[in-house]
C-alpha cells in the first residue's frame, strides 16, 4: 500500500502551516483535524442558534466549555457532562469553518495535504476536503471531497485514531461548497497543477460512497439556504 503523498508543491500553492497554532489539542477533543474555535465565538449566542435542543444541559455544556480553555477538561467527574462539553464544541467548530477566519485556517491544511490524499489513481494525490454525510451528530464518522473527482470517500482515514473518532457534523455536508464559494480559483488552479504532474500509487482504504455536491442541499450555519433569495 502507497503513502499518500503532498499535494504538489507549486508557488502559488506555497502557504503557512503552523500545526501547532491551527490544530486542537483539548482533551475534550482531542485531533488534528480540527482547528481551535476562539473563546469568544463559543460565547456568542448567536453562535447558539438551534443548538440547545440537542442537549441534555446546554448551560452546563457551555460553562464546561469555556471552563476547559483555562484548565484541564479531564477534571470534570461527570463523563455525560463532558461528551456533550466535546459534542458542543465540535458543533460550533462546524460554522466556525465557515467564517473567513475559520476558512483561512482550513486553507493552510487543506493545501498541506492535512487531511489525506484521494485514492483514485486519475486524481494524482489531490488533497481531500473535510465532509460529513450529515449535519446530526453520530450519524457518520468525517468523510472526505476530493475537488477533482467530485466524490466523497468514508471514512476519511483508515487510522482509527483519526477520521473515524471526527464525527462527520463537526465539519457538515456543506463545508467544500463554502469553502470552494469563498476560494472560488483554488479548484481550477489546482486541478491545472495536477494534471500537470504525473500519476502515483495510491492506497485502496478509502470507501467510495455515490454522493456529489449540491447546492440545493447546502447548508450555512444549520440553515438550508434558499438560493431564490440569494440570487
Amino acid at each position: 500500500m502507497a503513502t499518500p503523498q503532498q499535494p504538489p508543491n507549486d508557488s502559488w500553492l506555497q502557504d503557512s502551516y503552523n500545526s501547532s497554532e491551527d490544530s486542537i489539542d483539548y482533551p475534550i477533543v482531542n485531533t488534528d483535524l480540527l482547528v481551535n474555535v476562539p473563546l469568544d465565538f463559543i460565547r456568542d449566542t448567536f453562535n447558539h442558534t438551534d443548538l440547545p435542543e440537542l442537549f441534555t444541559n446546554f448551560e452546563a455544556a457551555l460553562q464546561g466549555l469555556e471552563f476547559s480553555y483555562e484548565a484541564d477538561a479531564e477534571k470534570f467527574d461527570d463523563e455525560s457532562l463532558q461528551v456533550e462539553i466535546g459534542l458542543l464544541y465540535g458543533l460550533l467548530h462546524a460554522r466556525f469553518v465557515t467564517t473567513d477566519q475559520g476558512l483561512a485556517k482550513l486553507r493552510r491544511m487543506f493545501l498541506a495535504g492535512k487531511f489525506g490524499v484521494c485514492p483514485r489513481e486519475g486524481c494524482k494525490d489531490c488533497p481531500l476536503l473535510p465532509i460529513g454525510a450529515s449535519n446530526v451528530p453520530g450519524v457518520s464518522p468525517l468523510g472526505g471531497y476530493c475537488v477533482y473527482c467530485k466524490d466523497v470517500y468514508l471514512p476519511l482515514s483508515h487510522d482509527v485514531s483519526k477520521g473515524e473518532l471526527v464525527d462527520g457534523s463537526f465539519y457538515g455536508s456543506s463545508f467544500p461548497q463554502v469553502f470552494l464559494s469563498r476560494y472560488p480559483k483554488l479548484e481550477s488552479k489546482l486541478i491545472a497543477s495536477l494534471d500537470a504532474t504525473t500519476s502515483s500509487d495510491s492506497p485502496t482504504y478509502y470507501k467510495d460512497i455515490d454522493t456529489k455536491l449540491s447546492r440545493e442541499n447546502m447548508h450555512l450555519f444549520g440553515f438550508k439556504i434558499n438560493w431564490r433569495l440569494v440570487e
